[in-house]
């Protein structure tokens, strides 16, 4: 069973598997968090002082699979992250990247369909909007009729997106939370997994169970077709059985993450281009119709 102790994450991190990088907790711990009951009490006098609760301070960062055309494994490049490659798990914004046949155990916490806007020649990202725009077209690529992607007037490409928020166990001093974007063929790996949450019941009832009452792993798999090879998400029950969080910190904090995220109190960061499934394929992995105007 996955690790799930908040005190206890750090000391008992597993060693990274083959094709890992070893990482360092994203989240500073300070050293010597024991303190006595008087300055327990100095402290939750002055619980929340000093941070930002507001919406645009408070984001989730992503998570990506690396793929041969990602920045951060091309050297020549100033993202280059040393010794990551493709099919690669990479928490952006940072330098730790974990090993996709290693995977990292993730408890989901919330869900949700969004459409990210994207400026034409790799302009950059625009908007996340809850629902299509309504003047967004289904369009024929020119050089591949089979091939569609939703564009605006304006020139901008709208990208349907499953985004699941996550909190990630083991590989940082703490759980920490981020938002995994599924594009793409990545669509029904995401299906997939929402199935499985669906099936979980509450042990002892006929219940359904929250989607952070259980452990998953989220590993990445190679895949190769006529239009090229690239790397996309396979997620899979913890132990490869249903895996219960069974410490009540961590539900604790999975259950307040759902709750800020439906609040709109957290919000996702803003996506990658380099990264999207959309663009840094290679053309198998996502629209592969949609990076080209993109």
């Amino acid at each position: 069973m996955a690790k799930q102790s908040v005190a206890t994450a750090t000391k008992n991190k597993a060693p990274p598997s083959k094709g890992a990088v070893a990482t360092r907790g994203a989240a500073t711990a300070v050293a010597g968090t024991e303190i006595d009951d008087d300055m327990r009490k100095l402290m939750q006098a002055d619980a929340g002082k000093g941070v930002s609760t507001a919406i645009e301070d408070n984001v989730v960062p992503l998570i990506y699979v690396l793929q041969a055309l990602s920045p951060q494994v091309q050297k020549k490049k100033e993202e280059y992250v040393d010794g990551a490659e493709a099919g690669q798990i990479w928490f952006r914004g940072s330098k730790d990247i974990v090993g996709g046949d290693e995977g990292i155990p993730v408890v989901p916490c919330h869900f949700s369909k969004v459409w990210i806007e994207w400026m034409p020649n790799r302009g950059g990202f625009v908007a996340r909007h809850d629902d299509r725009p309504d003047d967004a077209v289904l369009k024929t690529d020119a050089e591949n009729p089979k091939k569609k992607f939703w564009g605006r007037p304006n020139g901008n490409v709208v990208v349907e997106t499953r985004e699941h928020v996550v909190l990630v166990l083991e590989v940082f001093d703490r759980p920490t939370p981020f938002v995994v974007p599924f594009t793409g063929s990545n669509h029904t790996a995401s299906r997939q997994w929402m199935g499985t949450m669906n099936r979980k019941m509450i042990p002892g009832t006929e219940d359904p169970a929250p989607s952070y009452g259980f452990i998953y792993r989220m590993k990445t798999a190679f895949k190769t077709n006529d239009q090229g090879d690239w790397f996309m998400w396979e997620v899979e029950d913890e132990n490869g059985e249903p895996t219960i969080v069974t410490d009540p910190l961590v539900y604790k904090m999975a259950r307040k993450i759902e709750s800020d995220f439906s609040k709109g109190t957290l919000r996702a960061a803003k996506p990658d281009l380099e990264n999207s499934d959309t663009a840094a394929s290679g053309g198998g992995g996502g629209n592969s119709e949609t990076s080209k105007h993109i």
